[in-house]
């Protein structure tokens, strides 16, 4: 009876475990997203000038928040995934900055795409698990 009782709190420990693991990866994403859909709209609202103080401003807060939960969500995803995103994030900026306007849409799109992939890799289904 006691080995039952100590398998069920492990069990309960590893289900807390992944429900906290969730719950963080889904704020983070949303919290991303929220950003990059921010600097998207400033990108199509002022398509000739991404070079605005507006956009890279934008464009710095989408890399700040992403720096403080980069390294927790290097733990919990792929690491080759995690760099690669930095990497877009990181030549989104410099597009906006050098006002590269397709690129910097482009890119921003991009990123948008893996961070929804993102998102619906943070839960456990047959095609993530194995």
């Amino acid at each position: 009876m006691k080995k039952l009782i100590a398998a069920l709190a492990i069990l309960a420990l590893i289900v807390s475990a992944s429900v906290v693991e969730i719950v963080y990866l889904e704020r983070t994403y949303d919290g991303v997203l929220a950003r990059l859909h921010t600097v998207e709209e400033k990108i199509d609202a002022d398509f000739e000038h991404v070079d605005s103080a507006d956009t890279v401003a934008a464009m710095e807060e989408v890399l700040r928040y992403w720096e403080s939960r980069r390294m927790i969500s290097m733990s919990m995803l792929n690491h080759t995934q995690t760099k690669n995103i930095d990497d877009r994030l990181v030549m989104a900026l410099a597009y906006c900055k050098v006002n590269a306007n397709n690129d910097a849409a482009v890119t921003v799109q991009s990123a948008i795409r893996q961070f929804e992939d993102f998102k619906a890799d943070a839960y456990p289904n047959y095609t993530n698990m194995f």
